[in-house]
């Protein structure tokens, strides 16, 4: 009898950390016991894990990089975009012929002294 019931709560055990795994399997201790929010959850309620940034748009959730148009904190751009130079907001590169350059770097050619990208 005692055989049997152990096997049941070891049963029920695995279960539970089944189910709990599926929400926090790529969570590490160290997040868990900090109480950040980790990559890819909503971050309404809280602050985000290290290294992580909270989108200010809908969806709001944790990132590992700042997207378009948000402010630099500390997080890098994501992939294609630059930190602004004046403005401190990630953006594109600025396109030869259009103005910007004096925020943004220029995708190709240089910057003029006119703001504009030759």
């Amino acid at each position: 009898m005692v055989f049997k019931t152990s096997v049941t709560l070891l049963f029920a055990a695995s279960l539970i950390a089944s189910a709990c795994g599926s929400r926090f399997g790529n969570v590490t201790l160290d997040e868990r016991q900090t109480g950040c929010i980790p990559r890819s959850e909503n971050c309404d309620s809280g602050t985000c894990c290290a290294g992580l940034f909270c989108s200010t748009t809908e969806p709001h959730t944790c990132s590992s990089c700042t997207p378009n148009a948000e402010f630099c904190t500390g997080v890098p751009c994501c992939a294609g975009l630059f930190c602004g130079l004046e403005n401190q907001i990630c953006g594109p590169c600025v396109a030869t012929g259009r103005a910007g350059c004096n925020n943004f770097p220029c995708c190709s050619g240089l910057c003029g002294s006119d703001g504009f990208c030759h």
